[in-house]
């Protein structure tokens, strides 16, 4: 391990830990990647002379995601909101359109052939995670119209991520009254981190005045969120840590 060259204290280490798996949501500091974790202390160092630094947006969440849908309907952009693209469609490496999902029959995936409408269009904008493109691009590089080195790329890294379960949680008051990421390395009952801050202390507006608005997650691996059974188990694990790190929470729980 690089940190191990670098220093005996143990503070020091677990410090580098906590941050890297905040910057990461990688669960172990073996698995980080000491550049990239060093990257980004720098880059917080040179702005903001602290070593993690976060913030909130003003507005909330929305004040991100309004202005990106109000630029790309200036643009002329049509956005389509719930609605299930089956293909982006290309000939001769141009794009000609999305086929569009229709009258969807009440079967498995795998034996669910819907209706296709086609939308035309020279541009497509497609805002999903890497793990999703090869639902609607095909990603075998015998059929794919992408280069083969993006193919590769691409499949390569679709798996490589971590998760993050957790609660969106309101209360009828304040849990804490400060803005600090509150984090630790490893829950004893979760045996996992965990990492919690409060929107509504870092900016008044976006929870009803008194009332308290909690983000709170532990970091597991993909197979953890994959399986139902084990999703439930980190996520009770998780309520029962909580109910210990603030006495009567469940009390002031709104929803």
């Amino acid at each position: 391990l690089w940190l191990d060259g670098q220093s005996d204290s143990q503070v020091v280490k677990d410090m580098f830990a906590i941050i890297g798996m905040i910057n990461t949501t990688v669960l172990e500091p073996e698995n980080m990647s000491a550049g990239e974790n060093l990257y980004i202390m720098r880059e917080n160092l040179k702005y903001t002379r602290q070593a993690l630094q976060a913030s909130y947006p003003k507005g909330g969440m929305r004040a991100l995601t309004d202005p990106l849908v109000e630029a790309f309907k200036k643009a002329g952009g049509t956005l389509m909101l719930n609605t299930t693209v089956k293909e982006v469609i290309v000939k001769d490496k141009k794009i000609q359109g999305v086929a569009l999902a229709k009258n969807v029959a009440p079967y498995p995936a795998p034996w669910n052939f819907p209706d296709r409408e086609i939308i035309e269009a020279d541009k497509v904008v497609c805002a999903l995670p890497i793990w999703d493109l090869e639902k609607i691009i095909p990603m075998d590089p015998r059929f794919s119209f992408m280069p083969e080195w993006w193919t590769k790329r691409i499949n390569d890294i679709k798996l490589e991520t971590t998760c993050l379960i957790g609660y969106l949680a309101g209360f009828s008051e304040p849990l804490f009254p400060d803005c600090q990421f509150k984090t630790a390395l490893n829950l004893e009952r979760t045996k996992t981190p965990f990492q919690a801050f409060s929107p509504s202390n870092m900016m008044k507006g976006v929870a009803p005045e008194g009332k308290f608005l909690l983000h709170c997650d532990v970091p597991v691996e993909v197979p953890s969120v994959q399986d139902p059974f084990e999703l439930q188990f980190y996520l009770d694990a998780m309520w029962e840590e909580m109910k210990e790190m603030w006495p009567g929470m469940e009390e002031k729980l709104e929803w």
